[in-house]
């Protein structure tokens, strides 16, 4: 199974197999998760917006307290129209182009520009490779 990762900020793309992302790394996760969402001494904290949409998330990573990645993970057809249309209102800075994936799941990520560490990339880099790996381990302990 895959899921294409998509991030809205930069329209980049690409296909997360399943099998990329260990069981041993799922089961902590589900276990922060279940435990209020903190990932324990990292610094991450995963925070959930209900959504009420059947096969439909959203979640926040905020890493230090401050958010900086928005996530829209659709695991289910029926929910992909209004899951997409959620990620378009997410603002367009950039002026990306983005393309909608072709098939469920996926994952949407919106890098949040809005940060202080990304007035200084180069510090931030290390948490901005963190934060695309932690969006795909969360994506797929939602799905599995």
């Amino acid at each position: 199974m895959t899921l294409e990762h998509l991030t809205l900020t930069s329209g980049a793309s690409r296909m997360s197999p399943r099998s990329e992302v260990s069981d041993s790394a799922l089961d902590a996760v589900r276990g922060f998760l279940a435990a209020g969402g903190t990932i324990g001494s990292t610094g991450w904290h995963i925070r959930f917006e209900p959504l009420g949409i059947e096969g439909g998330y959203m979640y926040d990573m905020l890493f230090e307290g401050q958010p900086v990645v928005t996530c829209l993970l659709c695991t289910d057809p029926r929910a992909d129209k209004i899951m997409w249309d959620s990620a378009m209102l997410l603002p367009n800075v950039t002026g990306a182009i983005v393309h909608k994936p072709k098939a469920t799941p996926w994952l949407a990520a919106y890098l949040r520009l809005d940060h202080p560490g990304i007035a200084n990339p180069a510090e931030f880099a290390d948490v901005l490779h963190e934060a695309g790996d932690l969006e795909r381990v969360v994506a797929w302990a939602l799905i599995d």
